[in-house]
């Protein structure tokens, strides 16, 4: 369950290799049907040094 009382926050998942063939995690949380928190975590920690070019390029899990 949501911390501020809204139907649980399962995040959708997605992903896209940075520039120096790490991955970069993007974590889209959804609450009441309304954007709540965008979180893009690069796997190593390092800073990110790229964003994909356009939608082919984003691998999102199927929900």
């Amino acid at each position: 369950m949501d911390p501020r009382g809204g139907q649980p926050a399962n995040p959708h998942r997605g992903k896209f290799v940075d520039r120096d063939g790490v991955r970069v995690h993007l974590l889209l949380h959804v609450v009441d049907g309304y954007l709540d928190e965008l979180e893009v975590l690069r796997g190593d920690s390092g800073p990110i040094m790229s964003r994909p070019a356009d939608q082919a390029e984003l691998d999102f899990d199927q929900a």
